[in-house]
Parts: C-alpha cells; structure tokens; sequence
C-alpha cells in the first residue's frame, strides 16, 4: 500500500514539474525576442546616416563651382573691360577726361576671383566697381571709393589702404556672396602723423598685406597714338560688345543725387526693350512748385551698346550711360545741362 502512495506521489511530482516547464517557455521566448530587437535596433542606429536632400544639393552646388575654370570667368570679365573701353573714348570724344585701371582678387574667399574696376576723371572723384561671377556672366556686385589709396590683399580677403597728408585708413572690404552688396569695415586708423613718413610699403608689411596689381585700361587713341595695334579678336569682340545692348532701367531718374525733395526736373523711363525705351521729363522752376510735364512722352532708340536717341522735329534729345541707374541726357539744355546725371534712386537704392 504505501509502494502505491509512492508510486501515485512520483507521478504527481513528475507531471507538475513537466507543465512547470512548458509554462516557463514562452517567457523564455519573449525575452529572446525582446533580447534579438534590440541587437537589431542597435544595428540600424550604428548604421550610416542616409544623405539628405538639402546635402546632395549643397554637394551639387559645390561640384559646379568647382567645375567653374578661370578661362570661363575670364572671359565674362573681358566683356566688362571692354565696355569700360568704349566708356572712356566715349567720354575723351566728349572732351572729357577719363581713365580706368582693373585688378582681380577673391573678396569672399571662395576660390572665384572678382574683377575690381577703378574708374574717375581724378583722384577726388576715383571709384572701384565690383563685379563677380556666376552661370556664365559677371554682374556688378556694388562699389567702394578709390582715391588716394592702394589696392591689397591680406590672408582673408581684400584691403583698401588710404593715406593722404598723414592720415592714415584700413579698410576691409566685405562681401558674403550671393545678392549681397559689397560693404566695407574700418579697421585701423591713424591720424597722429607718426606713420606719415612710412611709405605705402611700409606700412602694407607692417600689417602683413600685399598690393595687388592694377593693369590700365587704355581708350583706343591712347593705343593710336602708341602704335599699339589692337588684335582682329580684340577688334571683333568690341565690335560685338559695341551691338549688345546695356539696358536702361526703368523708373525716375532724378537731379544729381537730390531725389523728389531737392530735384527741379526728372526724367521717368518706362517701357524699356532691346530696341529702346519711352521717357517723359517733368520739370518745376521752384521748389515750392509741383512737377508738370515739360518734355511730352516720347521713344528713343538706342544706336550703341550705352546710348539711345530721339529725333524729333524741334529737339533731338541723346541719352547716355556707363551703367543701369545712371543716365544723362544732351539736347534739352534749357532744362537739363549736358554734364549733369540723373541718379535712379530706387533702383539704386540710395535715397
């Protein structure tokens, strides 16, 4: 009898140990599972980060610009020249003094040299126009003044060096690239007189600059009456820059700098194309009066690449500029001197 409760008690003992162990499996299980989700998810987060799209195309941007040759921005900067070219003898067959000097240097450090160009009739009038370079043409990045001054290089960008009668100014000339305009930093002055002496050398080495090289620009005559002969390329791409066309901006083209509040006359263009551009000059003989139209609306033609004309029975009116913005007006002495320019201060965006 008591081998049968033995026997009986063996067999109970065995059967809850056997459903014991089969009730433990699944939690053996989940935690494998847990333990294998989570070697998984350490894989995907040590694995490397897809690009995204705003780094592929920071990539593709850097790509072109790298892939930009020096031969490409060259010869956008060429047309440039050689429209200041045509500029100056413009001016010499006005009578009117003029010259020009142009240098390269990266302003931005981005590996893209800028065409500075200085342009004046003296040195108190004297100013370098900016330009840079982007998808096959050069466009005028803004200006900064250029008299009394040299023209240098540091290890971060580019320096104006002014010294007149002992003073003596460092600038840094600042540009973020872009539709940004060129600004300008002072950096140092000295007006005590004890650098006066130095010499622009000196006073270059003592802050680590370098002057840059300035090549002149010289009118046709001047090479006339060197002998210098110009090239047929040469002679072929003038000619072609003489036919393209600068477009003049439209909008008010005011007195010298005076806008609305100290102008006596102004000329609004409209309507500007390929082939010319409307205009209407309004005048008031005080600055108590209002404006009324004192020249009606008309049509000029442009016949060169900076000049346009309007022939009319009693006036013929010749507009001419060196750059948008800038416009005078010969024909219409009566209200507008020959030697005066119109400044279009919006477009400009001076006030």
């Amino acid at each position: 009898m008591k081998k049968r409760i033995m026997w009986i008690a063996l067999g109970f003992s065995l059967f809850f140990c056997s459903c014991g162990k089969e009730a433990q499996q699944p939690l053996e299980t989940e935690k494998n599972i847990s333990k294998q989700g989570s070697e998984e998810e350490s894989e995907q987060k040590s694995d490397p980060k897809e690009p995204s799209a705003p780094e592929n195309e920071k990539e593709e941007t850097e790509k072109e610009e790298a892939d930009v040759s020096q031969e490409q921005v060259m010869q956008a900067y060429e047309k440039i020249l050689q429209a200041e070219q045509i500029n100056i003898d413009s001016s010499h067959q006005a009578g009117k003094e003029a010259y020009g000097y142009y240098a390269y240097g990266d302003i931005n450090q981005d590996g893209i040299d800028e065409l500075m160009i200085l342009t004046g009739s003296c040195e108190a009038d004297e100013s370098w126009k900016c330009y840079s370079y982007h998808e096959n043409s050069a466009y005028q990045i803004g200006n900064f003044p250029g008299g009394h001054m040299e023209l240098c290089s540091g290890e971060d960008g580019i320096y104006s060096f002014y010294a007149q009668m002992g003073y003596v100014e460092l600038t840094k000339i600042i540009w973020e690239g872009g539709t940004e305009e060129i600004r300008t930093e002072t950096v140092y002055t000295n007006d005590t007189n004890d650098m006066a002496d130095e010499g622009y050398d000196a006073l270059m080495e003592t802050f680590g600059l370098k002057q840059i090289e300035q090549t002149e620009i010289y009118s046709s005559k001047h090479s006339a009456d060197n002998g210098t002969e110009e090239s047929p390329e040469l002679i072929e791409s003038k000619d072609k820059i003489e036919n393209e066309v600068i477009p003049v901006a439209e909008g008010s083209y005011w007195e010298g700098d005076k806008s609305s509040t100290g102008a006596l006359y102004y000329i609004e263009i409209s309507n500007s194309t390929g082939e010319g551009f409307d205009f209407e000059i309004f005048g008031r003989s005080n600055m108590e009066d209002s404006f009324s139209t004192v020249f009606k609306h008309h049509t000029a033609v442009y016949d060169s690449s900076n000049s346009a004309v309007y022939n009319g029975q009693n006036y013929t009116l010749i507009f001419r500029w060196t750059e948008q913005g800038y416009l005078s007006v010969e024909g219409f002495a009566e209200w507008i001197p020959g030697d005066d320019i119109l400044y279009n201060s919006d477009y400009l965006g001076v006030s």
